[in-house]
């Protein structure tokens, strides 16, 4: 079970601010997928969180791809309980899957 207290997740407002950097700052993009916990840290979100399972990815998803489900992908990212502990939500080719797309 996930407490809520001390179990790291993204609002809606930060779930917007990350989506955006991936899909708009290629430097990020590079820092994310090298490390998920410092690029977060460069943008002002929550280090913790780039621990989380669904950080943990081969490939990122392509910029075209975040930007098709942006807006889904933001919903499920600051809603479901679980969005920050299942895999592939931002994994190239899987993000429908997250969110049920």
């Amino acid at each position: 079970m996930i407490d809520m207290a001390t179990d790291p997740r993204l609002s809606a407002e930060d779930a917007g601010v990350l989506l955006d950097n991936l899909i708009n700052d290629t430097a990020f993009r590079e820092r994310f997928a090298e490390s998920p916990a410092k690029a977060l840290s460069s943008i002002g979100l929550d280090a913790a969180l780039g621990e989380k399972d669904c950080m943990k990815i081969d490939s990122l998803a392509p910029v075209e791809e975040l930007r098709r489900v942006r807006d889904g992908l933001q919903k499920h990212l600051a809603s479901s309980l679980t969005a920050m502990n299942v895999v592939f939500c931002f994994e190239a080719g899987k993000v429908d899957d997250c969110i049920g797309g």
